[in-house]
């Protein structure tokens, strides 16, 4: 009996100790285990919260930015708070015992002023042109000016040979100019240059004062200033005596010998200055008759400034007159309906003309479509026929045959 109990008090303890022993297995097993968890969380828990926190790329410049931009701010407020207790404290200790001055004049006196350009030196005024001068200056302005320069075939393609630069000694040799310069002077030509220097706005001379040139641009005049030039030019005849007219019926043997160069200059400038006494003068335009020498025909045609000036002087009653004869007078428009009712010719009708007149841009134009009719040619010939060449000396660009009214 004591042994089966001794026997059962021994595996009671058997039992209890397995039971101990399981029950430490378990608890160290859960100890791990919990220390286990608790490094993995650790171990995650630190990238997964910065994950988290972390902004985007954008929003993190903007953040470093003005975590930048307050610290600046801070550091300049303190640098500014200490600048200006240490100037204070300097200043006060450096001022001299005198008023002080308010603070707006400091701030005036601190204030840099604004940087001005200084304006462009004004341009030299010319010298008045003096009473030797007037006349040369006026006559090759008039040279250069819209009413001449397109009509005088010589000066057009001068003026377009060398970039609008013309020599003054070319100017010089016209006949109208021969008269100014002074073949004794050791520079015969001073007065002349020193003229053309004063030109106000038209002319400008080249530096070594050997050439000329016009300044302003020279536009082909359209058909409404045409038509207003027209009303402010006058026709009048009567500047030589019957006797002396040329007329297509008359023989040349009875109107005795032309005006030499020097008489028709004389008279040209008498008849200028007649005009003048009505008004300011553009131009005035002797006619002449090409088939006999090229005489003049006693009449003109004036062109005034003004045509109110041009109105006056055909209004004049009795009629002006030049050495004792009285001029006839009409105005241009009318004496060009006046010829077409005389030969019969109706708007738009071709008929018998004179020699065709020289027109500068008429010229140009002519000689570009000539260019191009040219080079179109070539083309043609090339593609046409290559065994054909330039071709023969035919009419070219239409020489003389190619009439037509203007």
């Amino acid at each position: 009996m004591a042994e089966q109990i001794e026997k059962k008090v021994v595996d009671l303890l058997v039992d209890n100790a397995e039971n101990d022993a399981a029950d430490a297995v378990v608890q160290a097993a859960a100890g791990l285990a919990e220390k286990a968890a608790e490094g993995i969380v650790n171990a995650v828990k630190g990238p997964i919260e910065e994950a988290i926190e972390a902004p985007v790329a954008g929003e993190e410049k903007e953040s470093k930015e003005e975590s930048k931009e307050e610290s600046k701010e801070e550091s300049k407020g303190e640098s500014k708070g200490e600048s200006k207790e240490d100037f204070k404290e300097e200043s006060k200790e450096a001022a001299p015992a005198t008023e002080e001055k308010p603070a707006a004049e400091s701030k005036a006196e601190t204030k840099e002023e604004p940087k001005t350009e200084e304006p462009a030196a004004p341009a030299k005024p010319k010298e008045p042109v003096t009473d030797a001068e007037a006349p040369i200056l006026k006559q090759v302005e008039f040279y250069f000016s819209d009413q001449n320069l397109p009509t005088d075939k010589f000066l057009w393609k001068a003026v377009h040979s060398n970039d609008g630069w013309v020599p003054i000694h070319t100017i010089a040799s016209f006949k109208r100019m021969q008269q100014f310069a002074n073949p004794e002077a050791e520079d015969p030509l001073a007065v002349i240059v020193s003229a053309l220097r004063k030109s106000p706005s038209l002319l400008e001379v080249s530096e070594d004062g050997t050439k000329v040139k016009r300044v302003k641009a020279l536009q082909a005049p359209d058909d409404k200033s045409k038509d207003e030039a027209n009303a402010r030019t006058v026709y009048a005849k009567g500047f030589l005596p019957e006797d002396k007219v040329p007329t297509k019926d008359t023989p040349a043997s009875e109107l005795g010998a032309p005006l030499t160069r020097e008489e028709e200059l004389a008279l040209q400038i008498e008849i200028e200055k007649f005009f003048e006494g009505y008004g300011k003068i553009v131009q005035v335009r002797l006619r002449r008759r090409t088939e006999q020498q090229n005489r003049f025909k006693g009449s003109v045609f004036a062109e005034f400034e003004k045509l109110e000036d041009a109105t006056k002087f055909l209004a004049l009653d009795p009629k002006p007159t030049f050495q004792g004869r009285e001029l006839k007078t009409m105005s241009k428009p009318a004496y060009c309906e006046m010829k077409k009712a005389e030969l019969g010719f109706t708007d738009g009708a071709n008929g018998k003309r004179g020699p065709r007149k020289f027109n500068g841009f008429k010229d140009n134009e002519s000689r570009k479509r000539g260019n191009d009719d040219d080079d179109n040619g070539d083309n043609k010939r090339q593609r046409g026929n290559p065994r054909r060449g330039r071709g023969g000396r035919g009419r070219g660009r239409g020489g003389r045959g190619r009439g037509g009214r203007d």
